[in-house]
């Protein structure tokens, strides 16, 4: 029923390779398919089927050429956790899909709540390890963004680990988002941010750095950017 309520609901929305907030080609060849709808009908309906989504189905959702319904999947995934053991089979689900999870915000919406918790409830810590030594962008994405649970448990060790092995990174999205994870590092601990800063100060990429240092204060922000800590 979910594949025919969204095929339903996309019947006269125009398709399309990019949105406002996605480029057409982020890895080369590899080009996204938009239907256009949004997180808020797709939230509604991932609650409303999670209960009645089996196996067949989420294969049909996570492998669909439409980005949209690939998130119908992971948010049904997100819903399905009551416990250990379904987290366990939700997370196992996604690993299955992972080639699936294939732009920066499927990501971003399901990395934490699946693979961060997946990695914190049960201990999990080398997934993330073995997710920074992928080739795949998304991949690598996700061992980042997935930090972003444990570090709200104020569970740093592991994420600045993570960050610290995909900090060379080439592409412009980890370095976005390993700034993002940073920021979110210091506002549990400032002082652990602005010693990683400083310690990574001359290979951290400026967009990385320029994230991480938001919430700083602006004479701060200017001593950082260029390259001064004697205030620390």
């Amino acid at each position: 029923m979910i594949i025919q309520t969204l095929d339903a609901l996309i019947k006269d929305h125009q398709v399309s390779n990019q949105t406002r907030f996605h480029k057409k080609e982020y890895v080369p060849g590899e080009i996204d398919c938009f239907v256009h709808l949004d997180m808020k009908t797709m939230r509604q309906i991932a609650k409303d089927y999670s209960n009645q989504v089996d196996k067949q189905t989420l294969n049909q959702l996570f492998t669909h050429k439409y980005h949209e319904y690939r998130m119908v999947g992971l948010l049904v995934l997100l819903n399905q956790i009551k416990d250990k053991a379904s987290l366990k089979a939700s997370f196992d689900r996604f690993n299955q899909y992972i080639d699936y999870v294939n732009n920066w915000d499927l990501v971003d919406v399901s990395a934490p709540g699946i693979v961060g918790r997946y990695v914190d409830e049960l201990n999990q810590e080398a997934i993330l390890l073995m997710y920074t030594k992928s080739n795949n962008l998304w991949v690598n994405r996700i061992a980042s963004v997935a930090c972003l649970y444990l570090i709200k448990q104020n569970k740093l060790t592991l994420p600045l680990k993570i960050i610290e092995k995909q900090l060379r990174h080439n592409h412009d999205l980890m370095h976005k988002a390993n700034g993002w994870m940073l920021r979110e590092i210091g506002k549990q601990n400032i002082q652990t941010l602005n010693q990683f800063i400083k310690k990574h100060y001359q290979i951290m990429p400026r967009t990385t750095l320029r994230y991480a240092i938001e919430k700083h204060d602006q004479n701060i922000r200017k001593k950082i950017l260029g390259g001064r800590f004697e205030w620390m």
